[in-house]
């Protein structure tokens, strides 16, 4: 065991010691040089199909307007001409659209147009097909597309009035529809560009956002603005636009859209002419008259090193000795899966916190006070209210009952079918979808500060939490999450603190400053279900605290504790540190927004989503506690990982095999469940493994639709159980079959916000069991005493043996006992 040890802690240094490995670079920007086009040309449109760059009609050295088309595949050596566009025109909108080149107004022989074309390659030639016009010709117009919108702003010639529309490329026969104008319009030649939710219009005076359900948001103006602008988002939070300023220097604007700043760089591949800049793939591509070139984007230098790699190791390191510690404890399932039952309530209360506080929680909420508003904050407020539900009906009825695991309710209420199809959902989601997520997405900005690559990130997290819960089941998982709970309380307080202390802005401006970007919205009151608004957080909130008792992360931890009066404490202790940390983390957010508006030129436009807590601990603390906090992140990572390791474990023991033998020894079941804790563990690692390596886009809104799909009947499906006597478990499943589809549909039909999926899969399992249950026969004669809320005092385990299993077995034998679990 020591040796072993040993080769761990050389692994674990080895593994970490690239984490100093981010270069100091003086540069903001690369340029590698691409080919040049072959002829002269400005006002040129430029886009992209499946990687192939056009470039299309533009303006001559002799001032006639081309009809020419070019290409440039990516490996090519050169542009190719392809054939030439039907009617000549310059100085439009381009916009990709993936089947083709929207090209949209601009000026024609004839003058300024209203025509909007799609251009594509399709038979090793072009196509031509039009698309509605616009009400207006517009000479100079910019587009930009978010979705399936196609926004795009202009003026008339001779005409000073904006004019903003949009077109649903889903439903090209509604036509162009007005958009309101902006306050203040910006005033000269225009981009238009989008990034996330949003739509930001820029001009020479002025600058402004557009969110459909906010209106229009007045920004700051530029320093400076080209003559010829253009401009490309970047990452999660910039905009780039290339250009030369009035006194002839060429060089880049980055804009940053969360703080709504400026930042000026006069780096250049050459003196700009007529650049256009456009995306394409992962990289920016930047096409002038007579050059090109793809440009990148330096991280920002941090000063984590080789100290902070060995603070990590040591942490991880700490959290296997844990593991060690218990390893020789674990005499049977009721020690291994619930902690011998005499676990404190402090010690499990703190784990629930640390369970339900990821590292997804510990970066998102700063980020979502960082980037948009304390929305989500209402979710900790909602929570409180649900609280009674949790303590007073969901930990007794599951103490009482005695139950192993949330399946062993439904096999009493239901049946062995209604067992197998809860215990098959929660480990489909754990793994599927949980697990998956939250090894990736902090392992993604872990890597972006530390320069480690995201595979190792993956697996040391992944290794050193399936290797501490393989050794010390749920007792390691109480107690390391106890320790990795505390460092987030003090890394969170921390952090905050510094930010404050190095914070200049004055408390008023502050204030005028998260006024005028929408930061201390809490209550959004507005009937929306497209938007995570308050009605919503708080039904999703409710139907979330009903979950416990199909929850075996929430069963485990009910019954680890010695007694009832504990398990009601623990509960209620996850809130009492919840609700303050998730008040700190949010205020943390306001806090970067306003740090960062400050030093907008020290934001990364590489930091992934969601990673501006990260940053700052590397770009900000001093060297060695960057390493603690960042191990902070880690072990909120591992903390929701071992407990889904140890859940999922338990209910495969207990559902699958145990189940269907149950004369196995408990030694046999403890050696089974060490087996699957291993194989779950390697499970999860692999499924993050793989979404590392796939193109899926949000891999969090992936495991939000993952587990909103396939999860959401689970309430609807117990709450049939609890709140009915007639459900029966042919009626109960097709609710949820019924429930499945009905957000299937909604998934793929709607823009209904995934945060209404629970509620309404909820509601629609419930009723539709619930009928099916009355006009199919079913379940007749069935005993559901103390099953449903309205026998709650009748509650009873179903054998003595069933009550051992779980540790409960001397509670439930005396009428002292009885009263003990009080």
């Amino acid at each position: 065991m020591k040796k072993s040890f040993l080769f761990l802690l050389i692994g674990l240094f080895a593994a970490l010691g690239c984490m100093s490995s981010l270069v100091a670079e003086s540069e903001r920007f690369t340029f590698t040089s691409q080919a040049a086009m072959p002829v002269d040309r400005q006002g040129f449109f430029l886009g992209v199909q499946d990687g192939t760059l056009f470039a299309l009609g533009g303006m001559d050295a002799a001032g006639g307007i081309s009809s020419d088309v070019y290409s440039l595949i990516s490996d090519a050596i050169g542009w190719t001409p392809i054939g030439q566009l039907e009617t000549a025109r310059t100085s439009g909108a381009a916009v990709s659209v993936g089947s083709g080149v929207l090209l949209i107004g601009g000026e024609t022989p004839e003058g300024p147009s209203a025509g909007v074309v799609k251009v594509s390659l399709a038979g090793g030639g072009l196509r031509e097909e039009e698309w509605p016009s616009l009400p207006l010709a517009l000479a100079r117009p910019a587009a930009t597309m978010l979705g399936d919108l196609i926004y795009v702003a202009g003026r008339a010639v001779g005409d000073d009035q904006l004019w903003v529309g949009v077109l649903n490329r889903s439903a090209l026969e509604a036509g162009w529809r007005d958009v309101p104008s902006p306050s203040v319009a910006p005033g000269g030649p225009l981009v238009f560009a989008s990034v996330q939710d949003r739509v930001f219009l820029f001009g020479s005076d002025g600058a402004a956002s557009y969110l459909p359900r906010d209106g229009w948001r007045t920004l700051a103006g530029p320093p400076w603005w080209p003559a010829e602008p253009t401009g490309v988002s970047y990452g999660a939070a910039h905009i780039l636009f290339p250009g030369t300023a009035v006194a002839g220097n060429s060089g880049m604007l980055l804009y940053h859209t969360h703080t709504g700043t400026w930042v000026e760089s006069w780096e250049a591949p050459w003196e700009y002419r007529s650049p256009r800049v456009i995306r394409r793939a992962g990289e920016i591509v930047l096409v002038d008259r007579e050059a090109s070139a793809t440009v990148g984007i330096v991280s920002t230098r941090t000063g984590f090193g080789w100290f902070d790699s060995a603070m990590i190791a040591i942490y991880l390191l700490g959290m296997v000795g844990m593991g060690l510690y218990f390893v020789r404890r674990k005499r049977n399932t009721a020690d291994y899966f619930r902690g011998g039952n005499q676990l404190p309530w402090w010690a499990v209360g703190m784990s629930l916190f640390a369970t339900g506080a990821s590292a997804i929680s510990l970066m998102s909420m700063p980020w979502k006070g960082f980037s948009e508003n304390l929305t989500y904050l209402g979710i900790s407020l909602y929570a409180l209210i649900a609280l009674p539900l949790a303590v007073f009906v969901i930990a007794p009825l599951v103490r009482r009952l005695a139950i192993v695991t949330p399946g062993h309710y439904m096999e009493r209420r239901f049946g062995l079918g209604a067992r197998l199809l809860a215990a098959g959902i929660f480990c489909f989601t754990q793994i599927g979808a949980r697990m998956g997520a939250i090894l990736l997405l902090p392992s993604i900005a872990i890597s972006a500060v530390t320069g480690v690559p995201i595979v190792i990130c993956i697996l040391i997290m992944g290794f050193v939490t399936t290797i501490y819960t393989y050794l010390g089941g749920l007792s390691a998982v109480v107690w390391t999450d106890l320790v990795q709970g505390c460092v987030m309380v003090v890394a969170v307080v921390g952090c905050l603190v510094l930010a404050l202390v190095r914070l200049d802005t004055p408390p008023a401006d502050a204030w005028v400053a998260l006024q005028a970007f929408d930061r201390m919205v809490v209550f959004d009151l507005r009937w929306d279900l497209t938007y995570p608004t308050a009605y919503l957080l708080f039904i999703t909130t409710v139907v979330g605290t009903l979950m416990g008792i199909s929850d075996q992360n929430f069963i485990q931890r009910v019954q680890a504790t010695p007694n009832l009066r504990s398990t009601k404490i623990a509960v209620a202790t996850q809130l009492a540190v919840a609700i303050p940390i998730n008040i700190l983390l949010f205020g943390l957010g306001l806090v970067l927004f306003l740090f960062y508006r400050e030093r907008a030129g020290q934001l990364d436009p590489n930091m992934a989503t969601d990673g501006i807590f990260p940053f700052f601990v590397a770009q900000e603390l001093p060297v060695g506690i960057s390493g603690l906090v960042i191990a902070a992140l880690m072990a909120a990572t591992m903390s929701t990982i071992s407990s889904s390791i140890c859940a999922t474990a338990n209910v495969a023991t207990e559902d699958f095999f145990r189940r269907f033998r149950p004369n196995m020894t408990d030694r046999g079941t403890v050696v089974l469940g060490r087996y699957l804790t291993a194989l779950v563990g390697l499970a999860g690692t692999v499924t993050a493994l793989y979404l590392s390596q796939v193109d899926v886009g949000s891999i969090w809104d992936l495991a939000q639709m993952v587990i909103n799909v396939i999860g959401n009947g689970i309430v609807g499906f117990f709450a049939l159980g609890l709140l009915t006597r007639r459900a029966h478990q042919t009626g109960s499943m097709l609710g949820v079959v019924c429930g499945f589809s009905t957000i299937l549909y909604l998934q793929n039909t709607t823009y209904i916000s995934f945060w209404a999926f629970s509620f309404i899969g909820t509601v629609v399992t419930f009723v539709t069991g619930y009928i099916f249950s009355l006009i199919i026969p079913g379940g007749q004669g069935k005993d559901v005493s103390g099953l449903t809320v309205y026998s709650l005092s009748q509650a009873r385990p179903e054998n003595e043996a069933a009550a051992e299993h779980v540790g409960l077995g001397q509670l439930r034998t005396s009428a002292k006992g009885s009263r003990q679990d009080r």
